[in-house]
C-alpha cells in the first residue's frame, strides 16, 4: 500500500478553535499527555500484489465518507467496478478487506496488526485462495 496524499486539516480545526480533547476525541490527535501528535490520514491507498481468484480486489481505495470507523479510518474501493469493497479495521481480525465494515462473513483479506493505519502494516496479508487462508507477501 503506498500513501498518495494527506486529509483532515488539522491547523484549520485548530484556528476554528477545536479543542485539544475534541481532536484526541474525533481520532484526529493521538499520543501521550505529555506529547500529543497528529494523525494525518492518507485519503487514498493503492493496494497491489493480488493474484489469482483475488486479483480484483488490486486498485485505489479511497478514504471513507464519514473518515473514521470504530476510531481508525476506512477505505472504499473506487466505483467502476462490479462490486466496491471496503478496507478497514476490525477488533478480531485486524486490517480487513470484505463487502462492508459491518460484516466479517465475507471477509477477502485480512492483516492482524494492531497498527493505526493501513499504510503501517508490516507484516503479511491472510488472503482466500482456493478454499485455504495463506499468507501472501506480495500484497502491498
Amino acid at each position: 500500500m503506498r500513501m498518495h496524499c494527506r486529509l483532515w486539516g488539522l491547523i484549520a480545526l485548530v484556528a476554528l478553535g477545536v479543542s485539544q480533547a475534541s481532536l484526541v476525541a474525533m481520532g484526529l490527535l493521538r499520543g501521550n499527555h505529555h506529547e500529543p501528535f497528529p494523525l494525518a490520514l492518507p485519503c487514498d491507498l493503492s493496494v497491489s500484489g493480488f493474484s489469482g481468484n483475488n486479483f480484483a480486489l488490486n486498485g485505489l481505495f479511497v478514504l471513507g465518507e464519514d473518515g473514521l470507523y470504530l476510531g481508525r479510518p476506512y477505505y472504499t474501493s473506487l466505483a467502476g467496478r462490479s462490486y466496491t469493497r471496503e478496507l478497514w479495521y476490525d477488533p478480531i481480525l485486524g486490517w480487513t478487506i470484505s463487502q462492508s465494515r459491518n460484516s466479517t462473513d465475507l471477509v477477502d483479506a485480512n492483516n492482524a496488526q494492531d497498527v493505526d493505519t493501513p499504510e503501517q502494516l508490516t507484516g503479511p496479508w491472510m488472503v482466500w485462495q482456493n478454499s485455504e487462508l495463506t499468507a501472501d507477501p506480495a500484497v502491498r
